[in-house]
């Protein structure tokens, strides 16, 4: 398992994009659009010069060809650069969006009764290979548990078992924590979210889920019941590795 310190390392991401880059992503679709307009404009001189031998012999159709031509420019140049600059504001208007679903997660993640879960399964993760008292006494406060049933732990079995019991104990609010795990890959998964500020704030509480053996054996029992959460494990391995 990767701690939090060795997985969470920052990536340089560009919160909106500029306007150089606006330009080429909106280019195609603002050509194909030019061109047809001016393939239906170019049409209908064609129609009249053909029906109309008055209009043909106007001076307007001497330079029907050039001012078509320097009004497809123009129009293309100015409908790009609009479109660019709205492009960007929509980008910025996202981002602002993402990072306010991002604090309101913040939010949820640290009401108690989230909050109390998480310290339980951080420490059932760690207790594979110690147990410290003092946090045992922290989760016991937690929970109203009196602190005279950590007298007879001595061992990281014993305390592997007192934090699995309380997770039995509070198993509706264990679900409602797993559970908001869930909400937030449907909202990754639907550009609610941005990906790498989401993972450098959860990617640590994931790794405790997959390193606590008694939340695993859960999960795989119920896997019907988290098939979104056992995919944002897999997504958070994988950011990891790219870390």
């Amino acid at each position: 398992m990767k701690e939090k310190d060795n997985c969470l390392k920052s990536k340089n991401t560009n919160s909106g994009e500029n306007l150089f880059s606006c330009l080429f992503k909106i280019l195609p679709m603002v050509l194909v659009v030019s061109i047809v307009a001016f393939v239906a404009v170019y049409f209908l001189i064609f129609i009249l010069k053909n029906f109309s031998p008055e209009i043909e012999k106007s001076r307007f159709m001497v330079s029907d060809k050039f001012s078509l031509l320097s009004g497809f420019i123009g129009s293309v140049v100015g409908a790009v650069i609009s479109a660019a600059i709205v492009w960007k504001q929509l980008g910025e208007n996202t981002c602002a969006i993402k990072m306010q679903n991002q604090l309101e997660l913040r939010k949820m993640f640290s009401e108690k009764r989230r909050w109390r879960i998480h310290l339980v399964i951080q420490e059932l993760a760690r207790s594979e290979t110690h147990v410290k008292k003092d946090k045992l006494k922290v989760i016991a406060s937690e929970f109203n548990i009196d602190s005279s049933e950590l007298e007879n732990i001595n061992t990281s079995g014993d305390g592997k078992e007192f934090l699995e019991s309380i997770l039995e104990d509070y198993e509706s609010e264990l679900d409602d924590y797993l559970g908001l795990f869930e909400v937030a890959c449907a909202m990754l998964k639907n550009g609610n979210l941005d990906w790498d500020m989401f993972f450098e704030s959860y990617s640590y509480r994931l790794n405790y889920i997959g390193a606590a053996g008694f939340i695993s054996i859960k999960i795989k029992l119920e896997k019907e019941y988290w098939k979104l959460l056992q995919e944002l494990i897999r997504e958070n391995y994988i950011w990891c590795q790219t870390q």
